[in-house]
């Protein structure tokens, strides 16, 4: 699987994007994303699902100098677990 995670300063927090994508062998199982953390959800995509895509407004806090973790962790058809971390610093 590809994980991919973009962050952006948003009106209030973080805005975050989250696509991943398989190679058609195998589907995307669920998906658990937490920010600082905190549990922001826990995604179970359609059956045979090869492309994932989720976005979050205004998540957690945003103050110049705070240092943020995310972690996607996603589960394919075979039970495998897969996982993502960014960590930045607010501007």
């Amino acid at each position: 699987m590809d994980i991919e995670t973009k962050h952006s300063p948003d009106v209030v927090g973080q805005q975050i994007d989250i696509t991943i994508k398989t190679d058609g062998k195998l589907y995307i199982a669920s998906v658990t994303t937490t920010l600082d953390g905190f549990h922001l959800a826990t995604d179970n995509p359609a059956p045979n699902t090869t492309r994932f895509d989720r976005h979050f407004r205004q998540a957690g806090g945003y103050s110049p100098g705070d240092t943020h973790k995310l972690i996607v962790e996603a589960v394919d058809s075979s039970g495998t677990l897969e996982a993502a971390t960014s960590i930045w610093v607010d501007d």
